[in-house]
This record gives structure tokens, sequence and C-alpha cells, in this order.
């Protein structure tokens, strides 16, 4: 909420970052000298001890094992696009390619590059992750979780020209901060994308050093401008209301809170745990929590007895499957009991560093602190039911987990014109009461039906 303080540091801070990391060559210019010594995965290193996202070129995620989802996995994946691939794949002429080819530029010269340098290296840019956006497989080809889950060990990973010579010390300099947790070369990975490597290995040999290290550069600039001065965020405002057609930026206190966790979905890498255990504690009527378990009952039992038993379309055996695999579908209604202890909240967070002087630090230091966290449960068995699988507490949204099979409706939803435990119940059927089936018929749609009543 200190305009003033970021005003006076302007854009200096993610400058410093840049420089950290080896300079945005479209700011250097001829200064920029990295042309013979640049290796992507070495920035990504010094991107990932700053708190900046790492996979612009492929992905290395932890999630549970879709085999055994009791467990945390290492996943690989296609690379993370600053654009959807929807865009980008229809080219450097699609107006709305054109609308992010602006905010890049619009950016770099922000940062101090000269614009008709910037259009030109940054096309350059663009056009490399256009080519990106095509070798990553579209949405519609991964749909079947089957086809996703190819597992192996770290040194088998591919290791095509133009990616990092040993994945395993790709990984172990990335968990290098994880103190509980050892990477050896036998590390169990999932391969989300299997074709990616190889398709990715030739785009990248025939790129630039200088093109890539634009690349990076342009993710990480643009992954952190709300944090900036006024010019920045007029910069994004830009953008955001010429490809979404939003009119205006939120207001910093909307900003701040939605960046702390309040009605966001970033809640994991922020203070969602925090916000949520604010708001239940100050905020939320426990009577809401009653009526949504009695509502719950009421409609999953209408599902499997008026809906499931009379579908003549599904056979009798799979019928007793879903009917199962719905006996089997947790719930969790608003916040677990742990989110009202102030003392258990504050204890998990007491190692975050926050000053008083640098909304970017302090921000990338809450994402370095939960990256670390995460790194580290890797071996830790996955249960479902702790308070930490749930930080969306204060958000107003509902969910499906397909990897543990249950449903969630957060405290943030029940409220307003969704819900209100001192209204005629047929109200909160047609609000929250139609939610409530959607994500119950989550289990069981296209990808729902690919996973048993366990995950």
């Amino acid at each position: 909420m200190n305009g003033d303080k970021r005003e006076e540091l302007g854009v200096q801070p993610i400058l410093e970052k840049l420089r950290e990391f080896g300079g945005w060559p479209v700011l250097d210019g001829d200064k920029w000298a990295a042309e013979d010594t640049f290796k992507w995965w070495e920035w990504a290193y010094k991107m990932n001890n700053a708190g900046f996202g790492i996979n612009s070129i492929v992905s290395v995620t932890i999630g549970a094992d879709d085999k055994n989802s009791s467990w945390n996995v290492i996943g690989f994946d296609q690379a993370s696009l600053g654009l959807s691939r929807e865009y980008l794949i229809k080219g450097f002429e699609d107006k709305d390619v054109q609308h992010y080819y602006k905010f890049m530029v619009d950016t770099a010269v922000l940062l101090g590059a000269e614009r008709e340098a910037a259009k030109s290296e940054l096309k350059e840019s663009l056009l490399f992750e256009i080519s990106l956006a095509n070798v990553n497989a579209p949405k519609e080809e991964r749909r079947n979780a089957s086809n996703l889950y190819n597992p192996t060990i770290l040194k088998d990973v591919p290791t095509f020209e133009g990616l990092p010579p040993s994945w395993t010390e790709y990984v172990q300099t990335i968990f290098k901060n994880a103190d509980k947790i050892k990477i050896d070369e036998n590390e169990k990975v999932v391969l989300t994308n299997v074709e990616f490597f190889e398709k990715v290995s030739n785009l990248l040999q025939k790129t630039k050093p200088r093109v890539l290290a634009n690349h990076l550069a342009w993710q990480a600039s643009k992954s952190v401008l709300t944090y900036l001065n006024e010019a920045a965020l007029k910069t994004k405002q830009s953008y955001d209301k010429a490809l979404s057609g939003i009119q205006v930026s939120a207001p910093t206190w909307k900003r701040c809170v939605s960046v702390i966790g309040f009605n966001s979905l970033s809640g994991s890498f922020s203070l969602g745990l925090v916000a949520g255990s604010m708001y239940v504690r100050k905020f939320f009527n426990p009577e809401a929590k009653e009526a949504m378990l009695e509502m719950t009952s009421y409609i999953r039992k209408v599902f499997k007895e008026d809906i499931l038993e009379n579908l003549d379309w599904m056979d009798e055996n799979t019928k007793q499957r879903a009917s199962e695999k719905l006996d089997q579908m947790d719930q969790f209604i608003a916040y677990q009991d742990e989110f009202i202890s102030k003392e258990k909240v504050d204890g998990l967070h007491k190692d975050i560093k926050v000053t008083k002087t640098d909304y970017l630090e302090n921000t990338l230091n809450i994402i370095k602190f939960w990256r670390v966290f995460y790194y580290n449960r890797l071996r830790e068995k996955i249960d479902p039911k702790s308070w930490l699988e749930h930080s969306d507490v204060s958000v107003v949204n509902a969910f499906y987990s397909g990897d543990a099979n249950y449903i969630e409706f957060p405290a943030g939803i029940l409220q307003g014109s969704f819900f209100n435990a001192k209204i005629p119940k047929y109200m909160n059927f047609g609000a929250i009461g139609s939610i409530i089936g959607h994500e119950i018929t989550h289990g069981f749609d296209d990808k729902g039906k690919q996973r048993n009543g366990k995950g």
C-alpha cells in the first residue's frame, strides 16, 4: 500500500534481478556479451533461487502421482507460455498476438530499451515463443490421463542437444535449498509429453542464445509488473484492456488482498492459509457449515438414487462402480479446524522474510518459502484431509479433486448470492445447490471417469 515507496523504487527492483540472472539483451544492447556462454538452464537456477518461474522452456513440477495418489512425484512437462497456446499458434500477425507483442515492447521500453531495438529483438523472441507453442501439445490431446503418464527415472529422461546435459543435476540444483530432500539419478519422474523433448531440442538448436535470453528475461519481467510502480501498472493495464476488455485496474487495496490470498487461486504460493484463517475467525458464520453439510448429503442421495440408478444407457456393472465412487467421494465444507488456530497458522509462516520497503522482494520471498516447503514434502505421504491441502478457504469458488476424489466448498463461497443459511432452502438449492451438483459430476466426466474412488 506504500505507493510513495513503490514510486521511489520505480523499476529498479526488476532491473536488479535481471542483472543477477545475466542481463536482458534488449536492454543491454552490445554490452550483453554472453552469446558464447549462455545456457538457459543456468538462468533457470538463478531464477528459481530468486523466486521467479522456471518453466518457460521445460516445466518441472511436484504433484500427486496419478497411479499412486497418496504420494508426490516430480513431473516434467512442456513449456509454460506467456500467452495461451490457442492465441500464439494463430501466428505473429494475429491481432491478439499483436497485443501481446506491443506489451512486450512497451515493457522493454519501460525498463530502458530503445523502442526500435525492442521491436526488432522482441519480434524474434515472440517468433520463438510461437514456435514453442507449436511444439506444445494442444489441450484436446491432454485429456487422457493414461497418455500423460510416462514414468521413468531422472537418469533416463531424454537429454537431447540444447537441453541440460544432466537432468539429475538440473533437479538437484533446483532442490538445493530443500534440506530434507536428496535427489539422485534414480529419482522417479513422470513425463507428461514424451515427444516434447525431441521437438523442443530441435527448436533450441536453431535458436540464437540472445533470443533465448530475451525470452526468459521477458517472461520474468512480465510476471512481476504489478509489483512495481504506476507506470508498470499502466503498461500491464493497457495490455489487459486490449486483450480482455478490462477497462481499469483493480484498486491497490484489492490487488494487495488478492496477492495475500483473499479470493485468489494462488493460495498455495501466497499467504492463503493466513487469509483463510483470518476470514473464518472474524467473519464466517458456523451455521453455514451445518446447512451445507445437510444440503450436500441430500444432493448426493438424489444423485445416486434418482440419477445414477435410473440411467438407461449405463450397464449394471458400471452403475455399481459409479455408485461406489460416489460413496467414496469425500467432501470438505468451509474450513478445517486448524484454521481457527492463530498460533498454528502463524507458526507455519514464521520463517517468511518480510520487509517494509520492497513489495516485489516480499512477494518473491513468500514464493521462495513455499517453493522450498513443497520441495521438502516430496517424500511425505499425502493426507487429503490435512488443512495444508486446502489453502483456498477464502476463495469464492468450488472444486473437485480427481487425485483424491473429493468435493470442496470453501468458506468464501458460502455467502452473498451463492448461499445464506437464513433464507428459504429452495433459494440455496437454486444457487449453491447447482454448484454442488456440478462438482459431483466432475467425478464422472471425461477426466473423472478415468479414476476410481481412491483417485
